[in-house]
C-alpha cells in the first residue's frame, strides 16, 4: 500500500482492534519490546492503554493529545498499584491523520512532542517512542527488515514511564535484545514482514471499543 494508505478512513474501534492485534501477534509474541508483555498482561489495574485519535486531526491536536496522555501517565507514577513489573504504558494512535502518513513529518512531530515534554515537566518521568508504517532508522536502508521493530499499522506514539524503563533495563540487556531482534527480523525478511503488517493494517478483526 502507498504511504497515504495509513491515513485511510477507519473507525476508532477498528483501529483499536488492529493495534491490539499487532501488539499481541507481533510485539508480544515475538518478544520485540521488553516493555510490552507485562503491562499487556496486567488487568487489575490495566497496564496498557490505547487511545485512538479520531478523524484527520491537525498536527497541533496530535501533539496536544500525546502530551495530555503523557501527563495522565505521569500521575500514575505515584499510584502504588503500578509499582509492579511492567508498570503502566500508553499508545496514542493516529490512523486518519493525513499529514502523519509522511514519515519525515512524523519525525518532526516526535521532536515537537519531546520539546513540549521538557517544557511541561514530563522530562525524566515520561518518554515517547515512535512507531510508523514506514519507519526506518537513521543511516539504514528502508528495506532493512530490522526497521520492523518500529513499524506499526498506523502512526503511533508509545508513552513509557522512565521508572518502568529503568526497571526493565535492570532485568535484561537492552543492547543484546536489540541485536537479537535485528537478526530475527532479517532472517524473516522484509517481504514476509510487509505482508504480515499489511494484514494487520487492513484485517477485519473484532471491533473492540476504543478508549
Amino acid at each position: 500500500a502507498s504511504s497515504s494508505s495509513s491515513s485511510a478512513a477507519v473507525s476508532g474501534g477498528v483501529a483499536y482492534a488492529r493495534t491490539m492485534k499487532w501488539v499481541d501477534e507481533f510485539i508480544v509474541a515475538k518478544d520485540v519490546c521488553p516493555f510490552a508483555r507485562a503491562p499487556r498482561e496486567a488487568v487489575d489495574p490495566r497496564g496498557l492503554d490505547v487511545h485512538v485519535i479520531h478523524g484527520d486531526a491537525s498536527l497541533e491536536s496530535v501533539v496536544e493529545s500525546v502530551v495530555s496522555r503523557a501527563l495522565e501517565l505521569q500521575t500514575s507514577i505515584a499510584d502504588a498499584r503500578f509499582n509492579r513489573r511492567g508498570g503502566k504504558t500508553s499508545l496514542v494512535v493516529a490512523p486518519e491523520c493525513v499529514d502523519l502518513a509522511s514519515f519525515d513529518t512524523f519525525l518532526d512531530v516526535m521532536h515537537v512532542c519531546e520539546g513540549v515534554f521538557a517544557d511541561v515537566g514530563l522530562e525524566g518521568d515520561v518518554q515517547v517512542v515512535g512507531f510508523h508504517p514506514e519507519y526506518k532508522f537513521y543511516g539504514e536502508e528502508a528495506t532493512d527488515a530490522a526497521a520492523f521493530t518500529n513499524r506499526s499499522p498506523y502512526p503511533m506514539f508509545h508513552l513509557l514511564r522512565e521508572c518502568d524503563v529503568a526497571r526493565a533495563s535492570g532485568e535484561s540487556d537492552i543492547g543484546e535484545l536489540l541485536d537479537r531482534n535485528a537478526s530475527m527480523l532479517r532472517e524473516i525478511g522484509s517481504s514476509r514482514l510487509t505482508e504480515d503488517l499489511e494484514r494487520l493494517r487492513w484485517g477485519d478483526f473484532d471491533d473492540a471499543s476504543a478508549n
